[in-house]
């Protein structure tokens, strides 16, 4: 009620989700990488894009995608993102690419 949560309990994400915050990593556990410093850049820009997508800054967000996909080029959460703003615009070819070439859970 009001903004006001129980001690212990993590503030909501984007569309009444668990935010980030809600474990330890947030989205780094998706963002595998061999370096744990490359799956934090990964998931810090992950939150990024989502958060500038929020604010309907595609390009901030599309920059933020690609840093994300710097750190970790398979990452899951950055491609659904990256693939997701391709649609937004209207680019289904691009969408379509990054699915099929990425292979979205399998791996590059």
């Amino acid at each position: 009620e009001g903004g006001k949560r129980e001690e212990g309990e993590e503030p909501m994400g984007v569309h009444g989700r668990a935010g980030a915050g809600q474990r330890a990593g947030g989205w780094a556990h998706l963002c595998a990488a061999t370096g744990s410093g490359a799956a934090s850049r990964c998931a810090v820009q992950v939150n990024m894009a989502a958060a500038h997508i929020v604010a309907n800054q595609m390009a901030e967000a599309r920059a933020a995608v690609q840093a994300a996909l710097s750190a970790v080029p398979s990452a899951a959460p950055a491609l659904l993102l990256a693939v997701y703003l391709d649609i937004r615009s209207g680019d289904k070819a691009s969408a379509l690419r990054t699915l099929k070439h990425r292979r979205l859970g399998g791996g590059g």
